[in-house]
């Protein structure tokens, strides 16, 4: 059996109005049917319904997810990195 791994991304803005409404409309565009297909043809698992997994993945929801301790996880980067 194979290993994959996922990364959850976010979009906000900094600070300002008007950079709201450019976030707002950036993550409408990111979950938008035609972008979570074109995630999933680059290999990335689409969160939209109704988007099959990437080709040579199993399908998501036959995956089992483990929680990460980020912080331990950045206290052994140079371990992890060199294994």
């Amino acid at each position: 059996m194979g290993a994959a791994i996922s990364e959850r991304s976010s979009v906000a803005p900094s600070h300002g109005e008007l950079l709201w409404d450019a976030a707002r409309l950036i993550a409408e565009f990111a979950l938008s049917q035609e972008m979570q297909t074109a995630f999933a043809e680059a290999g990335v698992y689409p969160i939209r319904a109704g988007i099959a997994s990437p080709k040579g993945l199993p399908e998501i929801s036959s995956t089992k997810l483990i929680e990460l301790d980020l912080l331990a996880t950045l206290k052994e980067r140079d371990k992890i990195l060199n294994w």
